[in-house]
């Protein structure tokens, strides 16, 4: 299955948490026990790593029953980005029986980080 294809807005002094659920194709959410997820944010070049958040660093969220992966930034680090616009891509990765890890990538897109004032 294709990667969703998502333009994510990040708003400046924002807390920044979107949620997505990863389910089967008949629709049914996928259990994320034993899965790591990594969420990188790159230059439009492709050539400097602006973000990699996992849950390890507390930048990703699980709630593993219910096929739910949330990214997280605080306000103080939406804040702090210098940068403001890259490419994203949401990876999934496990470590199956045989010891073969399969990386599935579940999103991607671009991601802009705003500034607004009015």
């Amino acid at each position: 299955m294709p990667a969703a294809k998502k333009l994510l807005i990040i708003e400046k002094r924002a807390t920044f948490k979107p949620r997505f659920t990863w389910r089967t194709k008949k629709g049914l959410p996928i259990t994320l026990t034993g899965y790591t997820f990594f969420w990188t944010v790159r230059s439009n070049d492709g050539q400097t790593v602006y973000l990699q958040l996992t849950i390890d660093n507390g930048g990703i969220r699980v709630i593993p029953g219910k096929g739910v992966i949330q990214i997280y930034l605080d306000h103080i680090a939406t804040e702090a980005l210098t940068w403001t616009e890259g490419n994203h891509e949401l990876l999934a990765s496990v470590t199956e029986s045989n010891g073969e890890i399969t990386r599935t990538r579940l999103m991607q897109g671009r991601v802009v980080v705003s500034e607004v004032f009015e």
